[in-house]
């Protein structure tokens, strides 16, 4: 009869703390795996055992017959609540078990969208990092071509912006000169007639000028220093109008 008793309330015990556990659970979402989430059937609420004295109206027996018949019968309950007990600690097991493995797959769901998101976030920080960079590049670029123009704009006397008409200096009067400053000539009252921005005779007239500097600079022994200072500013001068030229279509 200890006994009895004794597994009766440890497996009362047991019902009443998982009976809790489930009660606190708000919800079973399905797994987005192969894995099924399916419950083991309905959950079970917990059935309270009935005590042994139950249905007892007085505490003692008037005959030793009754005594024995109810010692027999309160074995049977106890043996019966224990049955009743261990049963239904069996199936909160499972379910227990059930809940547990629910646990350990959304622990596994959230670790691998947390890691999604941490992967998502590094990705638009370097994609931040990388525009802001190309952004002030492009913003250093621009700057620096704006201070190189104007450090290299050429005078009217050098270039008429009306009629395209270059004013050649001494040091490019050479006649080895003469193929690119013709074709640069006819270029440049080309761009100044349309009145529009051509990119295909802009880039020619900026591959022709760089021509120009390179043959310059071949003969840069040979040409007084300040011809050659002078020719070669031109020259950057003049590539600057065609790059803007080609910039603005």
């Amino acid at each position: 009869m200890a006994r009895a008793f004794s597994h009766h309330h440890s497996a009362g015990w047991l019902a009443a703390g998982v009976a809790f556990l489930i009660a606190g659970t708000a919800a079973f979402a399905e797994s987005d795996y192969e894995y099924q989430s399916v419950p083991p059937g309905p959950f079970h609420p917990p059935v309270a055992p009935y005590p042994v004295e139950m249905g007892f109206s007085q505490d003692h027996s008037s005959t030793l017959a009754e005594g024995a018949q109810r010692g027999r019968a309160a074995v049977i309950q106890a043996w019966g609540n224990y049955e009743l007990s261990t049963s239904q600690a069996a199936i909160l097991r499972q379910q227990a078990r059930w809940l547990d493995r629910e646990n350990d797959l959304k622990y596994v769901q959230a670790r691998l969208a947390w890691k999604e998101m941490l992967r998502d976030a590094r990705l638009r920080a370097r994609e931040q990092r990388e525009t802001a960079i190309t952004d002030g590049q492009k913003k250093l670029a621009a700057r620096q071509a704006t201070d190189y123009r104007i450090a290299y704009q050429l005078s009217a006397d050098e270039l008429d912006p009306v009629t395209g008409t270059i004013h050649w200096p001494a040091a490019l009067q050479h006649a080895k000169f003469r193929s690119d400053r013709e074709r640069v000539n006819e270029l440049m009252r080309q761009l100044a007639s349309y009145g529009d921005a051509q990119s295909g005779a802009a880039h020619e007239v900026v591959r022709c000028t760089d021509r120009l500097i390179r043959g310059l600079r071949v003969d840069s022994q040979v040409v007084p220093r300040d011809q050659y200072l002078a020719a070669q500013k031109f020259l950057r001068g003049l590539k600057c109008e065609a790059e803007a030229l080609s910039e603005a279509v």
